[in-house]
């Protein structure tokens, strides 16, 4: 569990394969956000709301990724806030789980709001500002910088937790239902991508793979696209890490060629399933003049099987 969320979260930090998820999910993968615009920020959510007597009462959490983005929208410069978690499995709460890492962003936000306008007041005798303003901290100008959080999960079983807040409630009626608030979970996993070729960066190819890669036909076809060839080492350990298989991956190398890791994969998990029972009555059947057609159906595998068995790499 800690290796894979040391892998992710290493792969996901990357800049340009964050960018590209932030395209996907909001520009539907027109390159809008910059690798060079995002800026790095503190993973912790911390916030101070007072408790029921005036006293502080410390909330924080740790998101796994939070990166700032400076991006123009209709001449317009903005800054936002990117948060990403990822799952390695499915988080049946994580609607909340994502509200409040937000909740806790935009309560901080008015508390560093707060502090500044209190330092103002101290350096600045006739700064004015109404009751109501000097009671919350906020004055009707302000502004909170968004902040948007996408789940990335990994596996590739159907996402069959809530994808909203209200879908988390017990059922209500319809006038109840429009008083309870909501919030909507930005879910990306491998079963919910439709287009792959939205993404820019090797993230779509990874998320693909995922997708078929129980299926020998499918990964064979995908693989025999040239942009499948090669892969970062660490999207290969994370292929490793959440679907089962060992690719062998070369030390000391920056890629691996997926192709060739598939089909030494495939070649190894022939070897293992022709068990010694099974080779020896292959080869008692072949040099007893049993043709190839017949010993692959008594022993219920391909020719081309046979022909391995009967191989000098599989005899010796």
């Amino acid at each position: 569990m800690r290796q894979a969320d040391a892998l992710t979260k290493e792969y996901l930090s990357n800049n340009e394969i964050f960018a590209d998820i932030f395209n996907y999910l909001i520009y539907d993968g027109q390159q809008r956000i910059l690798p060079d615009n995002l800026i790095e920020r503190d993973t912790s959510e911390i916030t101070l709301p007072l408790g029921k007597r005036g006293e502080l009462a410390t909330i924080q959490k740790f998101r796994d990724i939070l990166k700032g983005c400076i991006t123009k929208e209709y001449k317009n410069t903005l800054y936002v806030l990117f948060g990403i978690e990822n799952q390695s499995h499915i988080h049946y709460a994580m609607p909340v789980r994502n509200m409040l890492y937000d909740a806790i962003n935009y309560s901080a936000q008015i508390n560093e709001k707060t502090k500044q306008y209190r330092k103002v007041r101290k350096q600045n005798s006739g700064f004015k500002e109404t009751t109501e303003e000097f009671l919350s901290g906020w004055h009707p100008e302000d502004r909170l910088i968004p902040v948007i959080t996408v789940t990335i999960y990994f596996g590739n079983d159907e996402w069959d937790a809530a994808k909203s807040l209200q879908e988390m409630f017990s059922e209500a009626d319809e006038s109840l239902k429009k008083f309870l608030p909501d919030y909507k979970l930005h879910l990306i996993s491998c079963n919910n991508i439709s287009d792959f070729t939205k993404f820019h960066t090797e993230f779509g190819r990874l998320m693909h793979i995922l997708k078929v890669v129980s299926d020998e036909r499918k990964m064979d076809t995908l693989l025999s696209d040239s942009d499948y060839s090669a892969f970062s080492v660490t999207a290969a350990q994370i292929i490793n890490t959440f679907t089962g298989l060992h690719f062998s991956i070369p030390e000391k190398e920056e890629t691996i060629n997926m192709r060739n890791a598939w089909t030494d994969h495939k070649e190894s998990g022939r070897r293992e399933g022709f068990n010694e029972a099974t080779i020896n009555h292959t080869q008692r059947m072949y040099k007893a003049g049993i043709s190839l057609e017949v010993i692959a159906e008594v022993i219920e595998k391909p020719v081309t099987e046979v022909e391995k068995i009967l191989s000098n790499d599989l005899i010796h």
